[in-house]
């Protein structure tokens, strides 16, 4: 008796499932955000560091977390209204 076995090679993003895995493949960085080509928010399939929860450095010239610039140059810094002493 023969055995033989066909390997399929999943092609991301067409809708359909070549390898049969059960899913077609929509996220080839593994970082758990479907590319924008899956209709997902992932706007860099190719690197797992660049999706819509990453952290942004700002001033880097990368667009980390997806939302379509990179994070601001200079940090903003919250101002306290200053307390009022009582007196004595």
């Amino acid at each position: 008796m023969w055995w033989f076995s066909i390997v399929f090679t999943e092609i991301p993003y067409d809708g359909i499932d070549q390898d049969l895995d059960g899913a077609d493949l929509v996220d080839q960085d593994g970082d758990g955000e479907p590319s924008v080509l899956a209709w997902g928010r992932d706007c860099n399939d190719r690197d797992p560091t660049v999706h819509p929860r990453a952290r942004d450095v700002p001033g880097d010239g990368r667009d980390s977390d997806c939302d379509g610039s990179d994070g601001p140059r200079f940090r903003l810094l919250r101002l306290q209204r200053p307390r009022m002493r009582r007196p004595s």
